[in-house]
Protein backbone atom coordinates (compact mmCIF):
# COMPACT_ATOMS: atom_id res chain seq x y z
CA UNK A 1 0.00 0.00 0.00
CA UNK A 2 1.01 3.19 -0.91
CA UNK A 3 1.90 5.38 2.07
CA UNK A 4 0.89 8.87 2.37
CA UNK A 5 2.73 11.37 3.57
CA UNK A 6 2.50 15.64 3.84
CA UNK A 7 4.77 17.83 5.00
CA UNK A 8 4.43 21.22 7.69
CA UNK A 9 7.64 23.58 6.27
CA UNK A 10 8.92 23.66 2.55
CA UNK A 11 12.60 24.64 3.30
CA UNK A 12 15.41 23.07 2.51
CA UNK A 13 14.64 20.19 4.97
CA UNK A 14 10.91 19.73 3.95
CA UNK A 15 12.24 19.53 0.47
CA UNK A 16 14.55 17.34 0.48
CA UNK A 17 12.58 14.93 2.70
CA UNK A 18 10.00 15.54 -0.08
CA UNK A 19 11.50 14.58 -2.85
CA UNK A 20 13.37 11.70 -1.22
CA UNK A 21 9.84 10.02 -0.20
CA UNK A 22 8.90 10.43 -3.52
CA UNK A 23 11.57 9.10 -4.95
CA UNK A 24 10.92 6.11 -2.54
CA UNK A 25 7.06 5.80 -3.95
CA UNK A 26 5.57 7.86 -1.11
CA UNK A 27 2.82 10.18 -2.36
CA UNK A 28 2.80 13.59 -1.14
CA UNK A 29 -0.41 14.54 -0.43
CA UNK A 30 0.33 18.61 0.91
CA UNK A 31 2.52 21.00 1.62
CA UNK A 32 1.93 23.88 4.11
CA UNK A 33 4.14 26.63 4.77
CA UNK A 34 4.15 30.28 6.32
CA UNK A 35 5.48 30.95 2.84
CA UNK A 36 2.96 30.06 0.77
CA UNK A 37 4.65 30.12 -2.38
CA UNK A 38 7.03 28.21 -0.69
CA UNK A 39 4.30 25.40 -0.53
CA UNK A 40 3.16 25.93 -3.79
CA UNK A 41 6.39 25.52 -5.63
CA UNK A 42 6.92 21.94 -3.82
CA UNK A 43 4.21 21.03 -4.01
CA UNK A 44 4.06 21.62 -7.75
CA UNK A 45 7.45 19.34 -7.53
CA UNK A 46 5.93 16.75 -6.03
CA UNK A 47 2.35 16.39 -7.28
CA UNK A 48 1.13 17.75 -3.90
CA UNK A 49 -1.48 20.66 -2.83
CA UNK A 50 -0.82 23.53 -1.14
CA UNK A 51 -2.47 23.07 2.46
CA UNK A 52 -2.81 24.49 5.83
CA UNK A 53 -1.37 22.09 8.40
CA UNK A 54 -4.65 20.99 9.41
CA UNK A 55 -5.42 20.03 6.16
CA UNK A 56 -2.01 18.39 5.88
CA UNK A 57 -2.68 15.88 9.00
CA UNK A 58 -6.17 15.37 7.40
CA UNK A 59 -4.47 14.03 4.20
CA UNK A 60 -1.85 11.65 5.21
CA UNK A 61 -0.73 9.14 7.39
CA UNK A 62 2.88 10.68 8.01
CA UNK A 63 3.36 14.08 8.85
CA UNK A 64 6.96 15.30 8.94
CA UNK A 65 7.31 18.68 10.82
CA UNK A 66 10.09 20.88 9.07
CA UNK A 67 9.67 23.92 10.08
CA UNK A 68 12.12 26.00 12.01
CA UNK A 69 13.26 24.90 15.62
CA UNK A 70 11.57 27.11 17.41
CA UNK A 71 7.85 26.41 15.49
CA UNK A 72 7.94 23.08 15.75
CA UNK A 73 6.24 22.46 18.91
CA UNK A 74 3.16 25.51 18.54
CA UNK A 75 2.87 23.73 15.01
CA UNK A 76 2.14 20.28 16.37
CA UNK A 77 0.33 21.27 19.54
CA UNK A 78 -1.83 23.58 16.23
CA UNK A 79 -2.66 20.19 14.52
CA UNK A 80 -3.04 17.97 17.53
CA UNK A 81 -6.84 17.54 17.60
CA UNK A 82 -6.50 16.42 14.36
CA UNK A 83 -4.47 13.67 15.18
CA UNK A 84 -4.99 9.94 15.98
CA UNK A 85 -3.49 6.67 16.39
CA UNK A 86 -2.97 6.28 12.62
CA UNK A 87 -0.37 9.03 12.16
CA UNK A 88 2.85 8.98 12.87
CA UNK A 89 4.42 12.19 13.32
CA UNK A 90 8.44 12.73 12.64
CA UNK A 91 10.63 16.45 13.21
CA UNK A 92 13.85 16.64 11.21
CA UNK A 93 15.83 19.45 14.38
CA UNK A 94 18.90 18.19 15.03
CA UNK A 95 18.85 20.50 18.41
CA UNK A 96 15.48 19.45 19.51
CA UNK A 97 14.26 16.32 21.65
CA UNK A 98 10.73 13.76 21.49
CA UNK A 99 9.47 16.63 24.34
CA UNK A 100 8.14 19.07 21.68
CA UNK A 101 6.33 16.10 19.95
CA UNK A 102 4.26 15.44 23.24
CA UNK A 103 1.01 16.88 21.80
CA UNK A 104 1.07 14.54 19.30
CA UNK A 105 2.30 11.30 21.55
CA UNK A 106 -0.98 12.18 23.72
CA UNK A 107 -3.00 12.49 20.83
CA UNK A 108 -2.03 8.73 20.10
CA UNK A 109 0.36 9.35 17.64
CA UNK A 110 3.46 7.70 16.90
CA UNK A 111 6.36 10.09 17.26
CA UNK A 112 9.95 10.33 16.09
CA UNK A 113 12.66 12.27 15.39
CA UNK A 114 14.56 12.15 11.91
CA UNK A 115 17.41 14.50 11.02
CA UNK A 116 19.58 14.22 8.05
CA UNK A 117 23.25 14.63 9.11
CA UNK A 118 24.20 16.10 5.47
CA UNK A 119 23.54 19.73 3.80
CA UNK A 120 20.13 19.59 2.59
CA UNK A 121 20.77 21.41 -1.05
CA UNK A 122 20.32 21.02 -3.43
CA UNK A 123 17.07 19.39 -2.61
CA UNK A 124 15.85 17.57 -5.35
CA UNK A 125 19.26 15.70 -5.84
CA UNK A 126 19.12 12.11 -4.84
CA UNK A 127 22.74 12.24 -3.99
CA UNK A 128 21.94 14.64 -1.34
CA UNK A 129 20.69 12.42 1.36
CA UNK A 130 21.31 9.05 -0.67
CA UNK A 131 24.10 7.27 2.03
CA UNK A 132 24.17 9.90 4.27
CA UNK A 133 24.18 9.11 7.66
CA UNK A 134 20.55 9.90 10.02
CA UNK A 135 20.28 10.86 13.40
CA UNK A 136 16.96 8.97 14.44
CA UNK A 137 14.68 8.62 17.76
CA UNK A 138 11.08 7.42 18.64
CA UNK A 139 9.47 6.04 21.34
CA UNK A 140 9.09 2.78 21.44
CA UNK A 141 9.57 0.69 18.80
CA UNK A 142 11.78 2.01 15.82
CA UNK A 143 11.01 0.08 13.28
CA UNK A 144 8.72 1.82 11.54
CA UNK A 145 11.30 4.94 11.50
CA UNK A 146 13.94 2.47 10.45
CA UNK A 147 11.93 1.71 7.30
CA UNK A 148 11.75 5.36 6.49
CA UNK A 149 15.24 6.17 6.84
CA UNK A 150 16.01 2.82 4.54
CA UNK A 151 13.55 4.36 1.69
CA UNK A 152 15.23 7.37 2.08
CA UNK A 153 18.89 5.52 1.58
CA UNK A 154 20.07 6.36 4.39
CA UNK A 155 22.17 4.97 7.25
CA UNK A 156 20.72 5.27 10.86
CA UNK A 157 21.91 6.69 13.93
CA UNK A 158 20.85 6.44 17.54
CA UNK A 159 20.46 9.80 18.60
CA UNK A 160 18.70 7.97 22.14
CA UNK A 161 20.84 9.01 25.16
CA UNK A 162 23.01 11.66 23.21
CA UNK A 163 22.94 15.48 24.15
CA UNK A 164 21.75 16.84 21.24
CA UNK A 165 22.84 19.95 21.72
CA UNK A 166 26.87 19.05 21.46
CA UNK A 167 25.51 16.47 18.77
CA UNK A 168 24.00 19.11 16.68
CA UNK A 169 27.10 21.66 17.40
CA UNK A 170 29.78 19.07 16.05
CA UNK A 171 27.73 18.84 12.99
CA UNK A 172 27.18 22.26 13.10
CA UNK A 173 30.93 22.55 13.20
CA UNK A 174 31.44 20.08 10.76
CA UNK A 175 29.61 21.51 7.95
CA UNK A 176 28.45 25.68 8.24
CA UNK A 177 31.35 26.31 10.01
CA UNK A 178 33.36 24.87 7.53
CA UNK A 179 31.82 27.01 4.28
CA UNK A 180 32.35 30.14 6.80
CA UNK A 181 35.99 28.88 6.54
CA UNK A 182 35.48 28.65 2.76
CA UNK A 183 34.21 31.74 2.32
CA UNK A 184 37.43 33.59 4.57
CA UNK A 185 39.58 31.63 2.34
CA UNK A 186 38.11 32.77 -0.81
CA UNK A 187 38.45 35.86 0.36
CA UNK A 188 42.38 35.75 1.37
CA UNK A 189 42.87 34.32 -1.99
CA UNK A 190 41.35 37.14 -3.94
CA UNK A 191 43.21 39.67 -1.06
CA UNK A 192 45.98 37.93 -2.30
CA UNK A 193 45.86 38.73 -6.26
CA UNK A 194 43.93 35.63 -7.13
CA UNK A 195 40.93 36.06 -9.68
CA UNK A 196 37.53 35.20 -7.73
CA UNK A 197 36.70 32.34 -10.23
CA UNK A 198 39.76 30.88 -9.59
CA UNK A 199 39.73 31.33 -5.58
CA UNK A 200 36.08 29.24 -6.13
CA UNK A 201 38.13 26.31 -8.04
CA UNK A 202 40.92 26.27 -5.08
CA UNK A 203 38.88 26.31 -2.05
CA UNK A 204 36.39 23.90 -3.85
CA UNK A 205 39.58 21.56 -5.09
CA UNK A 206 41.17 21.71 -1.27
CA UNK A 207 38.09 20.69 0.49
CA UNK A 208 37.01 18.21 -1.82
CA UNK A 209 40.47 16.64 -1.24
CA UNK A 210 40.41 16.82 2.52
CA UNK A 211 37.17 15.73 2.92
CA UNK A 212 38.06 12.58 0.99
CA UNK A 213 41.46 12.14 2.96
CA UNK A 214 39.54 12.71 6.30
CA UNK A 215 37.04 9.71 5.31
CA UNK A 216 39.76 7.64 3.72
CA UNK A 217 42.24 7.74 6.42
CA UNK A 218 40.63 9.53 9.26
CA UNK A 219 41.50 13.33 10.12
CA UNK A 220 45.14 13.00 11.90
CA UNK A 221 46.28 11.49 8.98
CA UNK A 222 44.40 14.07 6.59
CA UNK A 223 46.21 16.58 8.54
CA UNK A 224 48.55 18.88 6.17
CA UNK A 225 50.42 22.04 6.23
CA UNK A 226 52.81 24.62 8.10
CA UNK A 227 51.60 24.00 11.66
CA UNK A 228 52.10 20.31 10.99
CA UNK A 229 55.26 20.53 9.66
CA UNK A 230 56.61 23.02 12.46
CA UNK A 231 56.89 25.83 9.73
CA UNK A 232 56.98 28.32 12.71
CA UNK A 233 58.17 31.09 10.23
CA UNK A 234 55.67 30.75 7.64
CA UNK A 235 52.72 30.54 10.37
CA UNK A 236 54.09 33.81 11.82
CA UNK A 237 53.86 35.31 8.18
CA UNK A 238 50.56 34.11 7.59
CA UNK A 239 49.14 35.50 10.96
CA UNK A 240 51.09 38.90 10.20
CA UNK A 241 49.83 39.18 6.28
CA UNK A 242 45.88 38.48 7.51
CA UNK A 243 46.51 41.09 10.18
CA UNK A 244 46.26 43.49 7.09
CA UNK A 245 43.43 41.89 5.61
CA UNK A 246 40.83 41.80 8.47
CA UNK A 247 42.59 41.07 12.32
CA UNK A 248 39.76 39.00 13.12
CA UNK A 249 40.91 36.61 10.63
CA UNK A 250 44.18 36.65 12.12
CA UNK A 251 42.48 35.74 14.86
CA UNK A 252 40.65 32.95 13.72
CA UNK A 253 43.46 31.42 12.21
CA UNK A 254 45.52 31.50 15.09
CA UNK A 255 42.63 29.60 17.36
CA UNK A 256 41.96 27.09 14.19
CA UNK A 257 45.59 26.46 14.15
CA UNK A 258 45.95 25.48 17.73
CA UNK A 259 43.38 22.90 17.47
CA UNK A 260 45.60 20.92 14.98
CA UNK A 261 48.34 20.94 17.83
CA UNK A 262 46.36 18.14 20.00
CA UNK A 263 47.05 15.96 16.61
CA UNK A 264 50.49 16.31 15.91
CA UNK A 265 52.61 13.71 16.72
CA UNK A 266 56.07 15.25 16.39
CA UNK A 267 56.83 16.96 20.13
CA UNK A 268 59.09 19.66 18.49
CA UNK A 269 56.58 20.62 15.28
CA UNK A 270 54.22 20.56 18.24
CA UNK A 271 56.10 22.75 20.33
CA UNK A 272 57.65 25.15 17.26
CA UNK A 273 54.42 25.81 15.77
CA UNK A 274 52.57 26.49 19.44
CA UNK A 275 55.24 29.33 19.99
CA UNK A 276 54.43 30.76 16.72
CA UNK A 277 50.47 30.60 17.85
CA UNK A 278 50.84 32.41 21.11
CA UNK A 279 48.52 35.40 21.48
CA UNK A 280 49.95 38.51 19.37
CA UNK A 281 52.78 40.02 21.91
CA UNK A 282 53.10 37.10 24.18
CA UNK A 283 55.51 34.32 24.10
CA UNK A 284 56.08 31.34 26.11
CA UNK A 285 58.42 30.75 28.40
CA UNK A 286 61.59 29.03 26.89
CA UNK A 287 60.17 29.31 23.27
CA UNK A 288 63.28 31.39 22.36
CA UNK A 289 65.55 28.14 22.40
CA UNK A 290 62.90 27.00 20.04
CA UNK A 291 62.56 29.74 17.37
Amino acid sequence: MTRTVAIIGAGQAGSAIAHGLRRAAYRITAVASRAGESAASLAGEVDGLPASPGECVASADLIFVTTTDDAIEGVVAGVASGLGPRHSVVHCSGVLGLNVLDPASRAGARVGILHPVTPLVPPEDPATLHGKPMGVESRGDEAWLLEIVADLGGRPVSLAGVDRTLYHAGAVMGANLVVAMCAAAERVLVASGVAEEDARVMVASLLTSTARNVAGVGVKAALTGPVRRGDADVVRRHRESLGTVDPELAETYRLVSRRILALMDDPLARDVSGAALEPAGTLRPGAESEI
